[in-house]
């Protein structure tokens, strides 16, 4: 009988001590900010990222927010580039629509996506009704109708150019939370794009646990704060791209994309620069066409009137 008895105590104890810590694991979910909420619901933002209503020239963007690794909203940039009123779906399905894309099948990041191959006119036919998601460097006959930004024209950046990509969808896409080992411009040219940075002194509090590809493969529909500690500290800065503009991302700053409504970008990447060089700038008057290989601008450059 008292066999019994105890084991019914022990019993009653362990069933105690299971409810206690349910109760007190409950406790901290509801106490942690942000907890199973969209990514930067832990705390206000604590920056917005610059805007200004200007392109710079190369040697000013260099110094101003290359050197120091600051992210910058140039308004309107793009507006200048043919691409910018041109590219409805019309436009793009009559002048480019034989063109063979890989298309993604799914709008969240997750890396593994399954993927396919169609022509452009064939994305445009379903890219509204379905998950479909255009991402691939831009082909040499579209990039005729991109401009290069004068802040991007001499100084280096046309040596250290490595890809131009189009970021094509009806809206609804979610980037992973990552950074990028080349330097960004992301020039929007219809929707909107709403950005969470985070400033490369805290990546400490950030786990990129896939360091394959550099990024985390937390939810940021749903970040568990239990499971990611380092988020629910983590200061960060926002920014939001409307069509028109173009935003620098440094390289080795953590961010995280959601875009909205028919989604159009153009993003530029080149390599980490150490210094400029003023020279290259010296007695330059052309105009650029994204993205030639840089020997072919330069030679256009060369050929140009005073040059």
């Amino acid at each position: 009988m008292k066999t019994s008895f105890a084991v019914q105590r022990q019993w009653m104890l362990c069933i105690s001590v299971f409810l206690t810590s349910m109760k007190l694991e409950t406790r901290a979910e509801n106490e942690l900010a942000g907890h199973l909420q969209k990514l930067g619901s832990h705390r206000p933002a604590d920056q917005a990222v610059s805007s200004i209503w200007h392109t710079p020239a190369a040697e000013d963007f260099y110094e101003r927010y290359v050197s120091r690794s600051m992210p910058v909203i140039l308004k309107g940039a793009m507006k200048t580039s043919p691409a910018f009123p041109n590219w409805t779906d019309e436009y793009l399905r009559k002048k480019f629509g034989q063109t063979e894309f890989e298309v993604d099948l799914n709008k969240v990041d997750d890396r593994l996506a399954r993927t396919t191959v169609m022509r452009l006119s064939r994305f445009l036919e379903i890219y509204q009704l379905t998950d479909t998601y255009l991402v691939q460097t831009v082909p040499m006959a579209m990039r005729a109708e991109l401009d290069l930004l004068p802040c991007l024209r001499c100084g280096g950046f046309l040596h250290n150019l490595q890809d131009v990509v189009m970021w094509f969808s009806a809206g609804g896409t979610k980037s992973k939370l990552h950074l990028d080992t080349v330097e960004n411009l992301n020039c929007l040219i219809s929707g909107t794009k709403e950005w969470f940075f985070v400033h490369p002194d805290h990546r400490n509090l950030i786990s990129l646990d896939r360091t394959d590809s550099d990024f985390s493969s937390v939810d940021v529909d749903r970040v568990n704060m239990l499971e990611s500690p380092g988020l629910a500290q983590v200061p960060w800065w926002s920014a939001v791209t409307q069509a028109g503009d173009c935003i620098y991302v440094p390289h080795q700053w953590i961010h995280q994309v959601n875009s909205f409504q028919r989604n159009l970008a153009v993003n530029i990447w080149w390599t980490p620069m150490q210094s400029f060089n003023k020279s290259d700038c010296q007695g330059l008057n052309c105009i650029f066409q994204v993205f030639s290989v840089h020997d072919q601008l330069e030679k256009d450059c060369l050929s140009s009137d005073g040059l």
